[in-house]
This record gives C-alpha cells, structure tokens and sequence, in this order.
C-alpha cells in the first residue's frame, strides 16, 4: 500500500498575473501541490496569511512600486514560519544576503526551467536551504 502523498498548500504573491497564472497551472500538475490564493500586493497576501493555512509561500520579489522584502519581515513578525522561495527576474549577491537575514528560505530567478522550480519547492518543504547555481552577481 502507497503513503498518501501530503499536499503541499502553497501562496503566490506577484503582480504578474501573467506569471501566477502560469506558475499555478505548472503546480497543478503535481498532485502534491495545491495553490490555495494567490495575490499580486503584500497586503492583500499578508490578510490571506493570516486566515488561511498555507506550507510554503512563492514571492515575486518586484512587487509594483515596492519590493518583496516588507512582506517577509512582516510575514515572520505575523507568525508564518513556513518556507518562503523568493522568484526573481535577477538578484544581486547584495540583495540575496538581505534576503536570507530576513529569513527567506530560497531564491529562484525566473530564468531557470519550470522542472527545477517544482524540485525547489520539494527540496523547501524538505528543510533545505536553496540557493545553490541559482544566483548569480
């Protein structure tokens, strides 16, 4: 008899819809996976944290006018301990260090193929830190 598989529940924070759309079509694919919101502002993300059960949370970190970093500061100082993996576009060593003392769990720039996103997301919900080739200065 097969272990039942433990659904992943995660949140997309972008305001890219474009990109959300696509990121949650790819997770729907993965039975143990399941996108429960998705918002395109910090605010909007930060209420959905706090009343609804979410694993593990997917930040684009350009969010409009502000940056993803209020989010994980105000995610941690609210109570979510769950990993955080931080999508980028590009990302500076510098920028990549801030966001690891806000206790981002892992970086992962857009350019990368959507297979090594989902094995990110795996390795995440497994304790493991993620950074590796994944950025660069």
């Amino acid at each position: 008899m097969k272990a039942q598989l433990q659904t992943v529940r995660i949140l997309l924070v972008d305001d890219d819809v474009f990109f959300r759309e696509r990121f949650a079509c790819l997770l729907a694919a993965e039975l143990d996976f399941e996108v429960i919101g998705q918002c395109e502002s910090v605010g909007k993300a930060l209420r959905f944290l706090s009343s609804s059960p979410v694993d593990l949370v997917v930040l684009g970190i350009d969010l409009s006018t502000r940056r993803g970093f209020r989010f994980i500061r105000s995610a941690r100082k609210d109570g979510f301990h769950g990993p955080i993996l931080v999508v980028a576009a590009k990302m500076s060593l510098f920028e990549a260090g801030r966001l690891f003392n806000l206790s981002a769990s892992g970086i992962f720039l857009k350019r990368n193929s959507p297979g090594l996103l989902v094995d990110a997301i795996r390795e995440l919900m497994d304790g493991e830190l993620r950074l590796g080739a994944y950025i660069q200065g």
